[in-house]
């Protein structure tokens, strides 16, 4: 009778320890998850920023351009008459 309940006890502390286990992994797999998205969202913004150095430059020369008269105009047609 008392090898049933060793063996029974036995049973439920191996159940508990691998269902710890099994717990910790799932954290560690989620924190490593997270981590590893916010890299990826952290090497597109660092993919974006030579756009970002470069849009204000290029409006500034086409304006120096159109300023000058070397550029025309968006829309090249006569001017419309306000109505």
């Amino acid at each position: 009778m008392g090898g049933w309940i060793l063996l029974g006890a036995g049973v439920l502390l191996a159940s508990y320890v691998i269902a710890l286990f099994n717990g910790l992994v799932r954290l560690r797999n989620r924190f490593q998850n997270a981590f590893s998205q916010i890299d990826v969202q952290l090497k597109r913004r660092h993919d974006l920023i030579p756009n970002l150095v470069q849009s204000p430059s290029a409006i500034w020369t086409t304006k120096q351009r159109r300023a000058s008269g070397a550029a025309p105009k968006c829309g090249g047609g006569p001017p419309r008459r306000p109505r």
